[in-house]
C-alpha cells in the first residue's frame, strides 16, 4: 500500500484564508538540481541570497507562488510528500509552504537577513532555519516571542516533520516581533546538537527495533543534553548512551547500577567501556526496573 499524508492543515487555511493572504513553497535547489529553476521562471518567484556564499542564482533559495485552489494544494502534498529523501540526514530540497500578507520582496528580504545569527563568541554564522529539520527544532528551542521574530512577516509555515507528517507553524500571538533573533548561550548548543540529533534519529530508525517506538528529536536531544551533564563529548559516547535510552527508558541513567558506571569513567574508561559489562539480561532488568521505578535514584 502506498504511504500517504493528509494535506488538511493545507487545506483548513485555505478555508479561512483572506483577500491579502499569498501562499508560497520554499525550494532550496542546491539540495536537489531538479529543483532549479530558468532565470525566466525565476522571474516570477522571491530568490533568497546566502549571506555566506555568493551562489550562482541556479542554486539560490526561492519562493514560488503556489496556486490556492483545494485541487491544486492536494496535488501539491502529495507530490512533496512522495519527493521527501528516505534519510533523515539526506538534504532536503522541499523545505514547506508559506502564507504571508506581506510584499513577496519584504519576505524575501527578511528571510535573507534572518540567515545570520551571532554565536555567543560574537562570530557570525548561518541559520539554517529553513530547513525542515532544523525548524522543527526550533519550534521548542526558541521562546514564542522569538520564533515569531525569526519569521517575520510570515503568518504560517508547514513542514513535513520526523514522522513525514505535515505540520503547521503559527509563530505569531498577540504580539508579532520583527528583528534580529539573539539567542542564549544554552539555545546556541541546543542548534549545534541538530545534526548530531538527526544521525542519531536515523541509527534508531535503521535499527528496526521491535517494540516499535517512534522515536522523536526532542526525545534525543534531551537524552544528548543528558549525556552531556555527565562529561561526555564525544559523539560515539553521546550516541551510545542515547540509544540506550531509548532502548530502555529516557531515565535510565538514574539507575542505580548505571549511576556506578558513570562514576567510574575516568580519562582512560570512556562511557562505551564502562558499559560494555552490562550483558542484554542486565539492560532488561534495568529498562523493567526503570518502567516500575524501582530502586531508581531521582535526580
Amino acid at each position: 500500500m502506498d504511504r500517504a499524508v493528509s494535506p488538511e492543515p493545507l487545506l483548513a487555511w485555505l478555508d479561512r484564508r483572506e483577500r491579502a493572504d499569498s501562499l508560497y513553497c520554499l525550494i532550496n535547489p542546491a539540495n536537489g538540481s531538479d529543483r532549479a529553476l530558468t532565470t525566466a521562471q525565476l522571474e516570477q518567484c522571491g530568490v533568497i541570497g546566502n549571506p555566506f556564499f555568493d551562489d550562482p542564482l541556479a542554486k539560490r533559495m526561492y519562493l514560488k507562488p503556489v496556486p490556492m485552489t483545494a485541487s491544486e494544494l492536494r496535488a501539491s502534498v502529495s507530490r512533496e510528500f512522495k519527493s521527501l529523501p528516505d534519510s533523515r540526514i539526506q538534504p532536503v530540497a522541499f523545505c514547506g509552504w508559506i502564507a504571508t500578507r506581506a510584499d513577496l520582496r519584504s519576505v524575501v528580504s527578511y528571510m535573507q537577513r534572518q540567515l545570520t545569527v551571532m554565536s555567543p563568541q560574537g562570530k557570525a554564522c548561518l541559520l539554517r532555519f529553513h530547513d525542515p529539520r532544523v525548524l522543527e527544532r526550533l519550534e521548542y528551542i526558541l521562546d514564542p516571542l522569538q520564533l515569531s521574530r525569526l519569521l517575520g512577516p510570515i503568518d504560517s509555515w508547514w513542514y513535513f516533520n520526523h514522522r513525514q507528517q505535515l505540520k503547521e507553524l503559527s509563530p505569531h500571538q498577540e504580539q508579532r516581533g520583527l528583528g534580529r533573533l539573539r539567542l542564549t548561550e544554552e539555545q546556541w548548543f541546543a542548534i549545534k546538537r541538530i545534526a548530531d540529533i538527526n544521525h542519531i534519529l536515523e541509527l534508531w530508525n535503521s535499527m528496526g527495533v521491535e517494540n516499535g517506538y517512534f522515536a522523536s528529536p526532542a526525545d534525543i536531544d534531551q537524552l544528548m543534553g543528558a549525556a552531556e551533564g555527565y562529561g561526555l563529548h564525544e559523539y560515539d559516547d553521546i550516541s551510545l548512551f542515547a540509544i540506550h535510552g531509548l532502548l530502555t527508558g529516557k531515565e535510565f541513567h538514574q539507575h542505580p547500577r548505571i549511576q556506578r558506571l558513570l562514576r567510574s569513567m575516568s580519562g582512560e574508561r570512556d562511557y562505551s567501556m564502562v558499559t560494555e559489562c552490562l550483558e542484554d539480561e542486565d539492560w532488561e532488568l534495568i529498562a523493567r526496573e526503570c518502567r516500575e521505578n524501582v530502586h531508581v535514584r531521582h535526580i
